[in-house]
């Protein structure tokens, strides 16, 4: 029974690092789409934690509603495209497009409706800003889905909640703003029993208060950006696996820590994530690496 337990202990936490994995890559695709950076023709790679953002073209285009486009953390144009390259790290060389599909002004918002491809998956998402502030709201992927269903085949029941992770960036001094308060993101909770024995699996993911902490220059092979602000925040991830049996009783408990930094300024859309896991020390980066205008 104990080589049983032993085994059952060990494609559990396959599982769920296999999972977790996987949905690195997803969490990028869904913030791929809410978020922007302005080109500039700086020559040099900067983040100076004391710069302001730049706030000085308030009233350089102005829609319909009179909201002004020129400030908010989105592109502009329907049909504008954005190509996204995970540079180094995890899921090297993977990539995805986001392509504004329609920009149109509702109840005092400029708001657009956004689509990311990646390895064949759609994901939808939309973005909106008044004068004030830029607001996501995400759509859940599909393939995030996708990977609750492959998990839950490994149990006997299991059951999952979600909460979209909403950030809010004001337009002006943005620096040591709250983009987000400390909050779960998702719960799961997994059993697989069988005649002698049961298997228990637990997680919470938080997303821990998200702070604009800095703004500066950044260069990818997309070009040059200026006045890109810095949401700095740690994602944990809380781990409980138990087995009990006539014979065997096994518990686990494990809190995974991500450092994640994302970089984006305003008219088109992030320009860098960098994700720390300060468990292997491995550094995920994506960058933008293409910019399409319709």
């Amino acid at each position: 029974m104990k080589n049983k337990n032993a085994n059952v202990r060990t494609s559990s936490q396959k599982i769920v690092g296999h999972f977790w994995r996987s949905m690195s890559f997803v969490v990028f695709m869904v913030f791929t789409l809410t978020y922007g950076c302005s080109k500039s023709n700086a020559n040099k790679q900067t983040d100076n934690s004391h710069s302001k953002d730049d706030s000085s073209g308030d009233d350089s285009t102005k829609t319909g509603s009179g909201i002004n486009e020129g400030i908010a953390y989105m592109a502009i144009k329907k049909g504008t495209l954005l190509t996204y390259t995970i540079v180094s790290g995890d899921e090297a060389g993977a990539g995805s497009v986001v392509e504004y599909t329609d920009i149109h002004d509702s109840a005092g918002y400029q708001t657009a409706n956004l689509q990311a491809v990646a390895a064949g998956i759609k994901v939808y998402s939309t973005v909106r800003h008044n004068k004030d502030y830029t607001e996501c709201i995400n759509s859940i992927a599909p393939v995030y889905y996708q990977l609750l269903q492959t998990l839950a085949t490994s149990f006997t029941s299991f059951n999952h909640e979600e909460k979209p992770l909403v950030m809010r960036l004001v337009h002006k001094d943005p620096l040591n703003s709250e983009a987000f308060p400390t909050t779960v993101t998702a719960t799961w909770h997994g059993q697989k029993i069988s005649d002698d024995s049961k298997l228990d699996s637990k997680l919470v993911q938080t997303e821990n208060k998200g702070i604009i902490d800095s703004s500066g220059t950044i260069t990818t092979s997309a070009g040059t950006f200026e006045n890109c602000i810095r949401v700095h925040y740690f994602r944990t991830q809380q781990r409980t696996i138990s087995i009990t049996s006539p014979t065997d009783n096994y518990k686990t408990e494990s809190t995974a820590k991500f450092d994640i930094k994302i970089w984006m300024a305003k008219g088109i859309g992030p320009v860098k994530t960098l994700e720390l896991n300060l468990d292997n020390g491995i550094t995920t980066v994506t960058d933008l690496t293409k910019i399409t205008h319709p």
